[in-house]
């Protein structure tokens, strides 16, 4: 059970700073900085600066730090180093109540006033029957938020953050918007990176989803170019791409959600540099021969698990000589997937076939002006 509470924590927590600050119902807030101590039994001291201008809020944690988030009342952008994480749309989790509740309670931070919120709650569940978690907030009448706090079952603290500093002042989009820059990508060649032995030859394979006759089931591209390889899932208006590099670390990944509108952009530029690369590849999961084959489209392939060393989930795939997948079935306690190659074609592929498209990385699809 404690090993479990702590994942209850985390997602309460995460509820708490959905949108970085808590703003009251109809609440509008003025231009501000404010500067906050934070800390907690699950989190170490350190520091955070808030800053707020229309519908943009910016929290930078520990000021030299490279992790900074953006939130806007309908996405969150996180910019951590070379990495960025794009969220549109609510974020919420099955555990947790998210109704704000005016406790009634006043407090006074740095001489001003502010009323308590009960910003959410997390629900009786079979991870916590006493569950009782609640994270807190601390509002001026002008809807600034001067303190955060986040209560255990037994009514400690486990995450905290209270203003040291307050200042209402001007706020330019610049100071709360991300740079335009944290969505470019600089998209190395082929050549760029060397070769894994034994290389892939460059192919496009197009997969349908196994499903009873009368469902259509979600199709999947995959082209492999080189090192990298691009992976583009459709089912109706459901769209994910992902682009992963055998050197791993680097990859990129799109999704739409059931209308087709952007929900999730990731970008993780990292790339190790050469003498950590085998290391890197040394500890990724190593295929095992299951023994069994299959013939797809006339051409035989063996059956791998992908996943030999994960006990939660487990990967099989159906492999050419030439390193290629036919088949695939993916099964975890909650989904069990099959595809089935429908075309394959080896070809050049040329890394225009592997970026994402520019409209997807485009600053404004995610709401950034």
């Amino acid at each position: 059970m404690r090993l479990l509470l702590p994942s209850l924590f985390c997602l309460v927590a995460t509820a708490a700073a959905a949108k970085g600050t808590f703003i009251p119902p109809g609440a509008k807030p003025p231009d501000y900085a404010i500067t906050m101590a934070t800390g907690g039994s699950f989190y170490k001291s350190g520091s955070q600066i808030v800053v707020h201008h229309g519908d943009w809020t910016k929290v930078a944690i520990n000021a030299d730090s490279p992790n900074v988030t953006y939130y806007h009342e309908d996405a969150r952008i996180s910019v951590n180093g070379s990495s960025l994480v794009v969220i549109r749309g609510p974020e919420f989790e099955e555990l947790i109540e998210y109704a704000p509740r005016n406790i009634g309670e006043r407090q006074i931070h740095l001489g001003e006033s502010c009323t308590v919120w009960e910003v959410s709650r997390s629900r009786p569940s079979s991870i916590s029957r006493d569950s009782g978690t609640i994270a807190l907030s601390c509002v001026t009448d002008d809807g600034i938020e001067l303190s955060q706090k986040l209560l255990g079952p037994s009514k400690d603290v486990i995450f905290s953050a209270e203003a040291t500093r307050i200042e209402r002042r001007p706020v330019s989009p610049e100071e709360v918007q991300p740079p335009a820059s944290a969505f470019a990508l600089d998209w190395p060649g082929r050549d760029t990176l060397p070769p894994i032995p034994p290389e892939k030859p460059d192919h496009e394979v197009v997969m349908q989803e196994a499903l009873p006759p009368e469902k259509l089931g979600a199709i999947r591209i995959v082209r492999r170019h080189g090192p990298w390889q691009f992976t583009e899932e459709t089912a109706g208006k459901l769209r994910t791409i992902r682009v992963i590099s055998d050197h791993a670390r680097t990859w990129f990944e799109y999704a739409s959600d059931a209308s087709g509108a952007p929900k999730r952009l990731i970008i993780n530029r990292y790339t190790p540099p050469p003498e950590e690369q085998a290391q890197v590849r040394a500890l990724r999961p190593q295929p095992k021969r299951d023994g069994g084959t299959d013939t797809v489209l006339g051409e035989t392939c063996s059956w791998f698990n992908m996943t030999p060393e994960i006990f939660d989930n487990n990967t099989q795939s159906c492999l050419t000589e030439d390193g290629i997948s036919l088949k695939e079935q993916y099964l975890s306690r909650s989904s069990h997937r099959a595809w089935t190659a429908i075309r394959v074609v080896r070809r050049p592929i040329a890394i225009d076939e592997i970026k994402l498209a520019p409209e997807l990385l485009s600053p404004q699809l995610w709401g950034v002006e």
